[in-house]
């Protein structure tokens, strides 16, 4: 049996902040992996000069992560109250 809860106010509320601060939560731990990714080919920002320069890689994927993880705090945290 599938309950429906469609017609009750908190739920839907509920719902819709969970998903805020679910999708917060995994571009915070994103933001928290770039730093530590090595140059490769299949996760980060890759262009040809970061894939031959390994402290061009590093330095940008820091200042992204830093990025990345502040900008969303906020958000996800409104989404908690």
């Amino acid at each position: 049996m599938v309950s429906n809860l469609a017609g009750v106010a908190w739920a839907h509320a509920l719902g819709s902040r969970s998903v805020v601060a679910l999708l917060g939560a995994f571009l915070i731990a994103a933001g928290n992996l770039l730093p530590r990714v090595r140059p490769n080919l299949a996760i980060g920002i890759r262009t040809r000069r970061m894939l031959c320069d390994a402290r061009l890689w590093a330095r940008m994927h820091r200042v992204a992560g830093y990025i990345t993880s502040s900008s969303v705090v906020p958000s996800a945290s409104r989404a908690c109250f």
